[in-house]
């Protein structure tokens, strides 16, 4: 079975500080190089550090022909809020953050709901200051394979606080746990940080794959939404609208196209 990879930039400060603790818990050692693999949950996983940034690490990882890609990264803001968070690479538009434009990843809904619960966990037992969410697909590295950002926000402070990177290291462990489950849902609407779709998911345990907040919409044409319902490692039973977090004329171009997909449509 092809290997799962777990990623980190040396370039970056909460990545190194996850990848550490990742390696503690596997028993390699806080200062474990990463180099080689270790079993887990039956799968083989391949720890990898990279010398580029993150975003520009596609080719490399690529070359393992993953079964799952874990990044380990930062998470940056503005508002400096403590944040643990989940999501998908992809572009909507342009490709400002590495992968290409109009480009996304396969999206691992059930390693991301795994990975979502248990940084809820971690944050509830390690940091209460974190909030935990998923966020909208951005950035890249597009790959072809399934793939997904666990990050520590929002700045320098945080990114060092070692059990935020433990958190993180957890998470990471109970996304590589999980199995394929039959079904997913994306998320169209609202904000960058999803608060609707991460309360789902936490309460209600709906898995998520590509969330496209309300600034991205506009950028959504019919090709381009069947694209992104195909880029998920399961299959797509459950579209859900942030109702009130988009415009009219998006719920007026989109809802119909989504209508003759036969798709399952939930307003929230």
């Amino acid at each position: 079975m092809p290997p799962v990879v777990l990623v980190a930039s040396k370039r970056d400060v909460a990545g190194q500080n996850a990848f550490s603790a990742l390696m503690d818990l596997v028993g390699l050692g806080r200062n474990g190089s990463g180099k080689g693999s270790f079993e887990f949950s039956g799968k083989e996983c391949l720890p990898l550090e990279v010398e580029a940034d993150i975003v520009h690490a596609g080719s490399i990882v690529e070359r393992f022909s993953p079964s799952l890609v874990i990044h380990l990264s930062r998470h940056s803001s503005a508002s400096k809020v403590p944040t643990l968070s989940v999501h998908a690479p992809g572009n909507v538009s342009g490709a400002d953050f590495g992968g290409e434009p109009r480009t996304v990843s396969i999206a691992p809904a059930s390693a991301m709901l795994a990975a979502l619960k248990e940084l809820k966990r971690q944050r509830d037992a390690l940091c209460p200051e974190f909030e935990v969410c998923y966020e909208a697909t951005h950035h890249g590295p597009c790959l072809d394979a399934p793939s997904m950002f666990i990050e520590i926000g929002s700045d320098l402070e945080r990114w060092r606080q070692e059990n935020a990177g433990y958190a993180l290291a957890h998470a990471a462990l109970a996304a590589v746990k999980a199995e394929t489950e039959s079904g997913a849902a994306v998320g169209l609407g609202g904000t960058h940080y999803c608060p609707k779709f991460t309360r789902l998911a936490l309460e209600g345990s709906l898995p998520f794959g590509h969330m496209l907040p309300k600034h991205s919409l506009g950028s959504v044409d019919a090709p381009f939404l069947r694209y992104v319902l195909g880029r998920n490692a399961e299959t797509v039973e459950v579209v859900v609208l942030d109702w009130k977090g988009m415009s009219g004329r998006d719920k007026a171009r989109l809802v119909p196209e989504l209508e003759k997909l036969g798709l399952r449509l939930e307003r929230v």
